[in-house]
């Protein structure tokens, strides 16, 4: 082949360019670089050799050589960025989520495995299945896999999940859309480990009996275990070698029961003695522990140490201190708090309290000079002195101690005894404690000068216990200083206008005070509202470097002097509103609304001192107001006089836009009350934002729905339906046994009622569903109700139909589609397997009648087959479930026994403890004893159960028997001949007491101590979490009275004193002063209750009954703080009667009418306010309460008398007989009694349901 022309030169000019630029770059590089020698490597000499002869051999190849393998480059180049840049099929990325551990439950509810996809994964067929095939867990474990979204695939177990195992998840190729590409088919997850913590490890004291001390502790654990497998790894041990436990008590000291589940153990030692040296306990759980599924064991063991004191150690003096606390009224007063290791009455240890003022230490003159010295040294200038002067006397809350440091004693053991002697002892008053023994402990004292405090609890003072004070505990503290500052006094944001017009100021250490008064104009007042919030006497402006008080006031200061006696007294003194409240000269529209800020004043310095102001809104009326929002959004608007307490007629009450123009106004009737339909549609400059009112030139406010003028009744019984009003339906929906068989037919019953009970239902639409349990709709039906309401309907199931949750639902039709839903009910279907075995359980010890003793308790069952011979080695488990419970026997069914056990102060819970698991013997008995005596410290209604397994299979049977355990003697039991709750004053009121013997006998107790207590609130001191000390009010028991009496077996009579109002407990107890009975019983009147309200403004309130009648007067007891006026409502979803009353005694007994055609529950709401000379100036001028009640069931009740043959035979009818007290449709239904026991039936109850209780509905607001 002959290469072409134009090639061979393209070649040979190549070439030539080639040498050139070689030669051109060489020459530049021996420019820059110099001459540089290089001699090439033998490899490359040899490439070079071998291209020369090419080049030779075959010059016209070369050029379409370079060309041939330049394109081959650029097409490999190509290649390969297409191959890079072609679609790719998208993997989809799996996430399998940690399982956490079992959430500790009465019903376990395992937690489910969550598998996250990162694109969309699921069939679309697969989304509404209840369960999917096509992926399975390895190892295997039962539960059902459903798709949560087309993102995410659940696992919802029906057992727990074992512990530190490894699972993998395996996807078939099919499960998932062809569509969808997966990185991989197999996914491994592991569960928690198993794992156990102590927890609650104490030297817990038996507070009726000090001398009983045990170690307790809790262990929790993450799985369950067997019993006896804790007992192997728990060890009690002394750090110090100390032997705290009785010579004859058997290692390991210790008894461990187990609850919830078996995922706690309660350890309770043996009776601890306390050592002669302080040591330590070591409470070691050694690793390995297994769960009860097998193969989990605890990776690492656990201990904790518990410090066990010894008898001189026990009780000490932990800490003292000197501190400030505020009382009721704001006043700070000086404290002395002692800290004690043990409990102990405070009145006990205030025995052993002394406290001195110590004189200032004297000053050695090598002292004097080093301080002298250390103060010519400090180099401040004396301008610099006086501006830090000048400072700290401006800026300093508390005036600071004239005492210098060199004159302060370092501590108790640098004051001599001679010193000591002559030091001022102190007096001191007892501040009560919350509880009768406590271990923190506080003395009120006053010291009105600076210095140091001796402190001293004298040696040999006792706790309970035994634990004896070893050795006198001596402290210096400084005396508590009280703080500089001024306060305005008393509550709220109102002052009476037809007072005397002067608000009461405190003050310390302030040779005087400035005033500045800002008052806001009364056409400003839908901006101070739209433009604050937070409180109506402090409130606070949205954007105050814009907008704030002066936009919209006029401002005026004032100076006031104050007769300075010394830095600890307090100064009371008076700001006088009389010449602000004039009408300005040049007719403005200022009224009654300021802004008041009192600060400390320099009158020396011409300068405020800072951190000493206070500032308060006021509102100077005479016009109080009270507002009740309704569920529909109207309200109900109520004026009082603030002076006399009477309503107000004739005044005006607008509705303010944001804008400032009324939206609605209306005048007060001769009550004081008028309404308003519903403003919660305006909008924009129409946006309501007060309630106004006018009384001639008098003026109040009250901003629109803002949150701190809405009372808070969350403390009250309010709760109930919600958005219940009279003119919606209700439906009530059952069936007539709960539990059908595939292929059963289900009937269904509905009533359906107007919430009035009034107008006419007949040819009223509704539309029922009913719905699977796969939630799939499987029949519809519509239907018009008849004039009473009821009607029913069945549904026939199949024999292939879903077993599960069945759901009926009921709805209202309107314009042809469903409007509400009227009410629901549910039902089972599952299928019923005849028993192949029949089980009897008994107990060790039968008590048809009362109560069994815990102690060596056995229960026994005896298992065998259908035809009667014994189920011999089958394996049969026990668990005893306990349920706190009280005495109560249907032949005492009047009286009300007291379960001495029972504890109000410690919360007992249900209990499960499992047995384990037996195999019966020769004859299909097993025996479990029950080991009750752990539980002997309360009174428990005891269910054994037990469960028989087949040979073959998981099919079992089970059974069950029950008692009443407890490990008392007796109980005392009373009836009274009246209601306890509300005894009118001088009412004769008594009971009847009986004492009964586990058999019910009755039996004669003696000597037994009856004491009547009297319950009143006091002040008692609490530490808060910053460490401030603040005063709160606190139920205590006062004891009244106190005598020796006798039950008989007949029984004791006696007569409650009702001599005076208040709250009263009459307890019994033994000679060995253990409670045997308590009651409590309540007298109401008219007098002045000192002492029994809490005084912090909440009301007492009791009605004289639950249940009243349309048009029953009801007779309210109203026990207040103050003597004062109030207003009573009766409120639902909206106000339905109301009526005024004043009162000048604590408690008072008032009456209000129940309206009629009132029907269902409702409200009883009363208000009060305080009387303007009331001396409870320091409480909150309004209290305020809700009582609920029920008005007409009972005539809605239906009596039927129904009548039957006490047996029937199969194939013959059944005659029913049955009657009424009126016309009315009635539906009789028979059902198997075992049906019912399957699902603990409960007899449809509509009345219960139509009339169930209703929430509070109404809102109400207030400044008074």
């Amino acid at each position: 082949m002959k290469t072409p022309a134009f090639l061979s030169k393209s070649s040979q000019m190549l070439s030539q360019c080639f040498t050139a630029c070689g030669r051109i770059l060489g020459q530049i590089a021996t420019t820059i670089f110099g001459n540089v020698s290089w001699r090439p490597p033998g490899w490359l000499s040899g490439i070079g050799h071998g291209w020369t002869r090419l080049n030779r051999a075959h010059p016209r190849l070369i050029a379409p050589a370079i060309i041939t393998i330049f394109l081959l480059l650029c097409g490999a180049a190509w290649t390969w960025n297409w191959y890079e840049h072609r679609p790719k099929p998208r993997s989809v990325q799996v996430l399998v989520e940690a399982i956490p551990v079992t959430k500790l439950e009465k019903e376990l509810k395992y937690p489910p495995l969550i598998v996250r996809f990162s694109e969309a994964a699921a069939r679309l067929e697969d989304l509404k299945k209840t369960s999917v095939s096509g992926v399975r867990i390895e190892p295997k474990i039962a539960g059902v896999w459903s798709w949560n979204s087309d993102k995410e695939l659940m696992f919802r177990p029906t057992e727990d999940w074992p512990a530190d195992q490894n699972f993998k998840i395996i996807f078939d190729k099919k499960f998932f859309s062809p569509l969808v590409f997966m990185e991989r088919l197999a996914f491994e997850f592991r569960t928690p480990p198993f794992e156990i913590a102590i927890k609650e490890l104490e030297l817990y004291q038996d507070p009726t009996n000090p001398t009983q001390r045990q170690v307790t502790a809790t262990l929790e654990l993450t799985h369950a275990v067997d019993p006896g497998e804790l007992d192997r790894h728990v060890q009690l041990t002394m750090v110090g070698g100390s032997n705290i436990f009785p010579s004859n008590d058997p290692v390991p000291h210790y008894t461990l029961t187990y609850g919830l589940h078996r995922r706690l153990a309660y350890l309770r030692s043996s009776n601890v003695t306390l050592p002669e040296q302080e040591d330590f306990m070591k409470l070691e759980l050694s690793k390995g522990v297994r769960t009860a599924q097998g193969g989990a064991q605890t990776r690492e063991p656990a201990e904790q140490k518990l410090r066990i004191p010894s008898m001189t150690t026990a009780f000490q003096i932990e800490s003292v201190e000197g501190n400030v606390a505020r009382n009721k009224n704001g006043e700070p007063e000086q404290i002395i708090v002692l800290t004690t290791t043990a409990d102990i009455s405070t009145r006990e240890l205030a025995k052993a309290l002394e406290i001195r003022l110590l004189p200032k230490r004297k000053v050695s003159q090598a002292e004097k000079e080093a301080e002298v010295e250390g103060s010519g040294n400090t180099g401040q200038t004396g301008e610099d002195s006086a501006a830090s002067d000048e400072e700290t006397d401006s800026s300093d809350e508390s005036v600071g101690s004239q005492i210098k440091e060199t004159e302060l004693w370092k501590s108790a053991t640098d004051v001599p005894d001679e010193v000591l002697d002559e030091a001022k002892r102190i007096e001191f008053t007892v501040v009560p404690s919350e509880k009768a023994q406590d271990r923190q402990h506080a003395f009120k004292i006053q010291v009105e000068t600076d210095g140091e405090l001796y402190v001293r609890v004298a040696k040999g003072v006792r706790a309970p216990g035994d634990y004896v004070l070893a050795e006198d505990h001596n402290a210096v503290v400084t005396v508590p200083e009280l703080p500089r500052e001024v306060q305005i006094e008393g509550q709220g944001g109102l002052l009476a206008l037809n007072g005397d017009r002067k608000l009461s100021i405190r003050s310390r250490a302030l040779p005087a005070i400035e005033y500045e008064v800002a008052r806001v104009a009364t056409s400003q007042i839908n901006h101070l509202v739209s433009q604050t919030e937070g409180k109506f006497e402090d409130p606070e402006f949205h954007t105050p470097t814009y907008f704030n008080k002066e936009n919209i006031s006029r401002i005026a200061m004032e100076h006031q002097p104050i007769a300075l006696e010394n830095k600890w007294k307090a100064n009371y003194s008076a700001f006088d509103f009389s010449e602000h409240l004039r009408k300005p000269a040049d007719g403005g529209s200022e009224r009654g609304l300021f802004f008041l800020t009192a600060r400390g004043w320099d009158p020396e310095k011409k300068k405020p001192i800072k951190s000493t102001s206070d500032s308060r809104f006021l509102l100077v009326t005479d016009i109080g107001i009270l507002t009740k929002k309704n569920i529909d959004g109207g309200s109900d608007v109520f004026l009082m006089s603030i002076k006399s307490g009477q309503p107000l007629n004739g005044a005006t009450v607008e509705i303010l836009g944001k804008n400032g123009v009324p939206i609605q106004a209306a005048k007060t009737a001769a009550d004081g009350h008028c309404a308003f339909p519903s403003v919660e549609k305006s909008e924009r400059e129409k946006t309501p934002v007060a309630f106004v009112a006018r009384n001639g030139d008098d003026i109040a406010f009250m901003p629109f729905a803002r949150e701190d003028r809405i009372l808070n009744f969350s403390r009250f019984e309010i709760e109930g339906a919600q958005n219940i009003g009279p003119e919606g339906l209700d439906a009530f929906v059952f069936t007539e046994r709960g539990v059908y068989r595939p292929g059963d037919e289900i009937h269904i019953g509905l009533v359906v009622k107007q919430r009035s009970w009034s107008g006419n239902l007949k040819g009223l639409p509704i539309e029922t569903e009913v719905l699977d349990a796969r939630d799939l709709r499987v029949q519809t039906k519509k239907l018009t109700l008849p004039e009473t309401g009821f009607t029913e309907l069945s549904y026939q199931t199949a024999n292939e139909s879903p077993t599960g949750l069945y759901t009926f639902n009921v709805y209202l039709i309107k314009d042809n589609r469903r409007s509400s839903l009227l009410g629901s009910a549910t039902a089972q279907v599952k299928e019923f397997l005849p028993d192949r075995m029949k089980i009897e359980t008994r107990l060790s010890k039968g008590a048809p009648r009362g109560w069994i003793h815990p102690k060596e308790m056995q229960a026994f069952v005896a298992l065998a087959n259908l035809y009667g011979t014994p189920a011999t080695d089958r394996r049969v488990t026990g668990k005893v479930e306990l349920t706190p419970s009280a005495f109560s026997f249907s032949e005492f069914r009047d009286f009300t026994f007291f379960d001495p056990l029972f504890d109000e102060n410690k919360n007992q819970q249900e209990q499960t403890v499992d047995l384990g698991e037996q195999k019966t013997d020769g004859e299909g008995h097993a025996a479990f004893d029950l080991q009750l005596e752990r539980f002997a410290d309360a009174t428990y209604a005891m269910r054994f159960i037990a469960e028989g397994f087949e040979g073959e299979g998981g099919r079992s049977v089970m059974g069950d028997v029950g008692a009443l355990v407890s490990a008392l003697p007796y109980v005392i039991g009373y009836k009274a001949d009246g209601d306890l709750r509300y005894i009118d004053m001088n009412k004769p009121r008594a009971i009847d007491l009986v004492a009964v013997d586990p058999q019910l006998n009755r039996i004669a107790v003696e000597n037994v101590t009856l004491n009547l207590i009297v319950q009143e609130y006091v002040s008692v001191l609490k530490k808060q979490e910053n460490g401030n000390y603040v005063y709160e009010s606190v139920l205590k028991e006062r004891p009244a009275k106190s005598e020796k009496i006798s039950v008989a077996s007949s029984g004791y009579h006696y007569a409650l004193p009702t001599d005076e109002p208040g709250n009263y407990v009459l307890e019994l107890r033994d000679d060995q002063n253990r409670i045997l009975s308590k009651l409590r019983f309540s007298v109401v009147g008219h007098a002045a209750a000192a002492g029994a309200l809490e005084k912090n403004a909440e009301l007492e309130i009791k009605l004289n009954a639950k249940e009243y009648k349309a048009g029953d007067e009801i007779a309210v007891s109203v026990t207040a703080p103050y003597s004062g006026y109030g207003l009573i409502t009766n409120e639902r979803e909206k106000v339905y009667g109301y009526t005024w009353f004043q009162t000048n005694t604590a408690s008072s007994i008032q009456r209000i009418r129940l309206p009629q055609g009132f029907e269902g529950s409702g409200y009883v709401n009363v208000a009060f306010v305080r009387a303007l000379d009331s001396k409870e100036i320091f409480v909150s001028p309004l209290s305020y309460g809700v009582v609920p009640f029920t008005a007409n069931i009972e005539n809605r009740r239906l009596k039927i008398d129904l009548q039957a043959a006490a047996k029937a035979k199969p194939g013959e009818p059944l005659h029913i007989r049955y009657k009424t007290d009126r016309p009315s449709k009635i539906v009789i239904f028979a059902v198997d009694q075992g049906i019912l026991q399957v699902t603990d039936y409960k007899t449809p109850n509509p009345l219960a349901y139509l009339f169930r209780k209703c929430a509070l509905g109404v809102e109400t607001a207030q400044i008074v």
